[in-house]
């Protein structure tokens, strides 16, 4: 291992400027492009608290980071679009609606535009918000803010945009909800509107599309109080439901997926089981494997006080990355076939989470923080490990004597790792800015 060297950013065009990354470690060579510093933004808001970005998307040569500014104690949902090369702001959206706590939940782009979803506020409520921008000038095209809600994850394939939630109704409360748009003109193409039972609260919060299929994992409630893994299979085109998955623990209180991956046959959904009463504030992590056609149950892997938060998949290999509950972040490689653990590590202290991975060539690239004691300033940490081994090649983590960060989202696309999340001031311990960090991924 060599010694740590610093690097330095250029100049931020936000007002905060941060210079100073506290260590980019390299294992494989002092030259090595890997883990370099590209460019970063951070962003205040107005209000020098409360902003950070949530999602993060890469298309046509440039990067999309989506989130919530604020500004008097007012939340906005807030888009930025940058030269993926140089940083370079290339236009943003900040829109002015009511005062709420409004967000932007997911982003993502192709030659058709941007589509970004969260939460807008509307007679002191959110509502279920999409909103889809020109790709290069980021004029607004369409939007729909039709129903009570939040929408949680979105994507834009072919002349379609898709995207999941929840709608609330009077009768059933907040029903998972899948609904899929015209890309050109917002109109409603098919919706899936879908109660537990219990009429209490079902949640969609991820979905992955694969060979004409879109699956959707989040949870429901069968029975008041009891919180259940849901997957969902639909002909992505019609709307059609194909199969339906419940999954419920051992305990039956908190089950629920967070992400999903689809790997050639297998839909792989990532969460958290109850084998255990919640009541003890312990979890379980959870990753399953279900056949994509049938949606049978063909393996899973549990480990009791950690959670799974992200799950990506490429080469018959599934990374999964979480937290361990008082402990470090947690990473397991899963053979796709079998469900045998390939390899797992871990890093950071108490608190610490990876929260953010994705896959490029031989190597999976992991986002999070790191709190070595409970009252730490968090500590921006993105790694690249070797995808066959767990062995790490560079890391970065970056903390100033005035902040430190925590990563929520990255892609890697064109050679480059494009990480998004929040500052944290060192005194107050409160989220600071929005903030954007690019890196050379090899």
């Amino acid at each position: 291992m060599n010694a740590a060297r610093l690097t330095f950013s250029r100049a931020s065009r936000s007002p905060a400027i941060y210079l100073l990354a506290l260590s980019i470690v390299h294992a494989n060579g002092a030259n090595a492009a890997g883990g370099d510093l590209l460019w970063q933004d951070a962003v205040d808001g107005g209000a020098k608290a409360g902003d950070m970005a949530h999602a993060v998307a890469v298309f046509g040569g440039m990067v999309f980071a989506a989130g919530e500014l604020q500004k008097l104690g007012i939340s906005s949902f807030a888009i930025r679009a940058y030269d993926s090369a140089t940083g370079a702001l290339v236009w943003t959206d900040r829109p002015a609606g009511e005062p709420g706590q409004d967000l932007a939940n997911d982003v993502d782009a192709s030659e058709q535009g941007v589509v970004v979803c969260g939460t807008v506020s509307e007679a002191g409520a959110g509502k279920f918000g999409v909103r889809f921008y020109g790709l290069t000038d980021g004029h607004l095209i369409w939007e729909d803010q039709s129903q009570f809600g939040s929408a949680d994850a979105c994507d834009v394939l072919g002349t379609t945009v898709y995207v999941a939630g929840n709608i609330r109704n009077s009768t059933t409360g907040p029903d998972f909800t899948v609904r899929a748009y015209d890309s050109a003109t917002g109109v409603l193409l098919w919706e899936d509107q879908f109660d537990g039972g219990a009429e209490v609260g079902d949640f969609a919060h991820a979905f992955s599309i694969a060979s004409g299929r879109l699956y959707a994992v989040g949870r429901i409630q069968q029975t008041a109080g009891n919180d259940d893994i849901v997957i969902r299979s639909y002909d992505a085109h019609t709307g059609a439901v194909i199969w339906h998955q419940v999954f419920a623990g051992p305990a039956g209180e908190s089950d629920e997926a967070f992400d999903v991956a689809v790997g050639r046959d297998r839909v792989f959904v990532a969460g958290r089981a109850s084998f255990i009463p919640d009541s003890t504030g312990l979890l379980t992590w959870a990753v399953q494997a279900y056949s994509a056609d049938t949606g049978k149950l063909l393996w899973a892997d549990y480990h009791q006080k950690q959670e799974v938060d992200d799950i990506v998949v490429q080469d018959e290999r599934v990374i999964a990355v979480g937290t361990r509950q008082g402990g470090p972040a947690v990473i397991r490689a899963y053979d796709a076939r079998s469900g045998n653990i390939l390899w797992r590590d871990s890093f950071g202290g108490t608190f610490s989470e990876a929260m953010a991975v994705d896959t490029n060539g031989q190597l999976a690239y992991l986002g999070g923080h790191v709190r070595r004691t409970t009252g730490e300033l968090a500590i921006w940490t993105v790694r690249a490990v070797d995808l066959t081994t767990g062995a790490r090649v560079w890391q970065d983590r970056f903390r100033t004597s005035k902040s430190g960060g925590r990563v929520n989202d990255l892609v890697v696309a064109s050679g480059r790792v494009y990480a998004v999340g929040l500052t944290e001031d060192a005194v107050t311990r409160s989220v600071k800015d929005f903030f954007v960090r690019v890196y050379d991924a090899q």
